[in-house]
């Protein structure tokens, strides 16, 4: 598990990754090449950082028995194991707002900022046009659209 980037771990991202290796006239990687990206830049960049370092070949031999360059391609399957705890999460913060209608529904819902080591305030976003809120109203008791704005902030302190 300590090959998982630790970011990925965090936010539970799991994907596989194709990547074609140039392999040098030694048997060792001197170029690796993501062919599909899992979506995650941190997997991808630890599927190349692993290959390089780890993976050895027989080089390729030319037609007079020579060794020349080749290429081998493969794909790495990250997998989160079941038994792995989630972490908790990070000191950061995530400002996000929607529309609360006239009519109670919710609408416009976005991030309007987020720390980077906060998972984006998915859940804010989710409840968008899945609730139904009770319609904010005016002075006349009249139902009016309002933007309604929330931040979280996280912050881990220690314990005496």
């Amino acid at each position: 598990m300590s090959d998982y980037p630790a970011s990925a771990l965090r936010e539970r991202i799991t994907g596989t990754v194709r990547f074609r290796a140039i392999v040098d006239t030694v048997g060792r990687v001197s170029e690796c090449i993501i062919v599909q990206s899992a979506g995650s830049p941190a997997l991808d960049e630890a599927t190349c950082r692993l290959v390089r370092e780890r993976a050895r070949f027989t080089p390729a031999l030319n037609t007079r028995g020579k060794p020349v360059q080749g290429t081998y391609q493969n794909a790495v399957r990250w997998v989160i194991p079941s038994d792995v705890p989630r972490a908790g999460p990070n000191p950061g913060e995530a400002v996000m707002s929607m529309l609360v209608n006239e009519d109670g529904t919710m609408s416009d819902c976005r991030i309007e900022k987020s720390s980077e080591d906060m998972p984006g305030g998915v859940a804010g976003a989710r409840q968008c046009g899945v609730r139904k809120m009770l319609p904010y109203r005016d002075q006349s008791g009249n139902p009016i659209k309002r933007r309604v704005v929330t931040t979280i902030r996280v912050d881990v302190v220690p314990v005496d």
